[in-house]
């Protein structure tokens, strides 16, 4: 079954809507037709020859009076006739082929697959015209200030969209919504066609004065849209929304924050990466790069956290955000998270900490994974019995976890925490990491909130220093 989307501009509701002849109704008024002549043909048995349905070889069968088959017809959708074959067989047919069984159509069947096909048809139909409301919708939403400007964004959607659709239709002019890969590309030509449509329309007006709106309005709306295109995971052009709303109101400060909060999910898939790679020379030229570039989005992302602040400097967690990122980089003091110490002199260099005999390899039995939850406590999510191995050097650490890649990071000493009897470490991948005095444990504090609370944490326990472990 399919539909042709002929009345495109009735479904955006653009004009009056009419009765579709591929409309549910006149679906299943022809379905009954259809059983209706079946049975007919059926009971008839006053023909010469009768005529019967073969729904698995989708044909028209005929029969002597002696049950025989004499021919058959099948439509040719190519030529878009039906075609007979005789084969052959007249009514005075041996004897021979009267013990063949003929078998009557199963109409119970025949009806619950209809019923099946109607429905699936139907509820596919649903979510087509369901789609098509949506993207009307917005359009009228994005819009609804400048009545000119909608008028002109649902005419170029229209035929954008309508050059989809001619480009789905089968010969017959029809578009098969039931047929998966076409609705998958009916989608995607609905979606392609909405962008193209708001980003050539934004485009056009960004250069075009629009004398009922002041730079301050228009500014809201080009936020608005930045923020429909965030939703829709559309963050470039959500980005460029954001930026024009930024030029028409440099106090805008919510497009500042949003844009920043964008360019920073960039980081998520380089540190994904990261943190799968092993020791190969390859490998490690390739974290190289990944590293180079995840410092690149900090860069693009510190002017415009400074920016904000200029405005709000109460914002707390944009300062603590602005701050772990200097610290990713090893921007000054301003990016040092100071430490409590009652004997400075232990906690003032590095050489007091990684002395020669505590370099090296280490193993460990045990690992604990944690959690903090609203209520302010750590929750213990996993306690894992499996081998795990660290190697430590001055500048960098190795780390893995049972048949696990090796992996490496680079790290900054930060001091004593003489209150704690704790060493604190910070890694290039954002972490914190805390090693007791006795070298019997070592803990990463992962993944900060907005407030930049620490929400996981990673245990090995039970360390040993074991000379064999080497990372490969």
């Amino acid at each position: 079954m399919a539909i042709k989307f002929c009345n495109l501009r009735s479904s955006i509701q653009f004009s009056e809507s009419q009765e579709s002849p591929y409309s549910r109704n006149s679906i299943f008024k022809r379905t009954f037709i259809l059983l209706l002549l079946i049975f007919s043909f059926s009971i008839s048995n006053a023909q010469t020859s009768t005529k019967k349905y073969n729904s698995y070889l989708e044909r028209y069968e005929y029969f002597n009076n002696n049950g025989v088959m004499i021919g058959f017809e099948k439509y040719n959708s190519y030529l878009e006739q039906w075609e007979y074959t005789d084969i052959g067989i007249s009514n005075s047919s041996s004897s021979k082929y009267e013990d063949i069984p003929v078998y009557e159509p199963n109409y119970n069947l025949i009806n619950k697959v209809l019923a099946k096909k109607e429905a699936q048809y139907n509820s596919r139909m649903d979510a087509a015209e369901q789609l098509i409301a949506e993207v009307a919708n917005k359009l009228n939403e994005n819009y609804q200030n400048n009545t000119e400007i909608q008028r002109e964004a649902k005419i170029m959607f229209s035929k954008l969209f309508g050059k989809v659709l001619e480009s789905l239709e089968d010969r017959n002019g029809k578009v098969d919504v039931y047929n998966n890969e076409i609705y998958r590309r009916f989608k995607s030509g609905l979606i392609n066609s909405y962008n193209q449509t708001t980003r050539a329309i934004n485009q056009r007006n960004t250069t075009k004065s629009v004398p009922e709106l002041s730079d301050s309005q228009q500014a809201i709306n080009y936020y608005n849209f930045g923020v429909r295109e965030q939703d829709a995971g559309n963050n470039q052009n959500a980005i460029r929304n954001y930026k024009t709303a930024i030029k028409l109101n440099p106090n805008l400060t919510d497009a500042y924050i949003n844009m920043t909060s964008l360019i920073l999910k960039e980081e998520n898939p380089i540190i994904e990466e990261m943190n799968g790679l092993g020791m190969s020379e390859k490998e490690i030229k390739r974290y190289d790069y990944l590293q180079n570039k995840r410092e690149s989005v900090y860069l693009r992302a510190i002017p415009i956290l400074e920016k904000v602040l200029q405005l709000e400097p109460n914002r707390g967690e944009l300062r603590k955000t602005l701050k772990n990122i200097k610290l990713q980089l090893g921007e000054g003091e301003d990016s040092t998270v100071k430490v409590e110490t009652k004997n400075q002199e232990n906690s003032s260099t590095l050489e007091n900490f990684l002395t020669p005999d505590r370099l090296g390899g280490y193993s460990s039995n045990k690992i604990l994974e944690f959690s903090f939850n609203d209520k302010g406590e750590w929750v213990l999510k996993k306690d894992l019995d499996i081998e795990a191995k660290v190697y430590f050097t001055k500048n960098k650490y190795y780390f893995k976890r049972g048949d696990k890649h090796w992996k490496q990071a680079n790290w900054t000493y930060n001091g004593l925490d003489d209150k704690n009897s704790n060493y604190l470490f910070y890694d290039n991948m954002g972490q914190t990491l805390i090693i007791d005095k006795e070298f019997r444990s070592i803990s990463w504090y992962y993944n900060r909130d907005e407030d930049g609370i620490f929400k996981n944490e990673i245990l090995y326990k039970n360390l040993k220093k074991d000379d064999s472990v080497i990372p490969e």
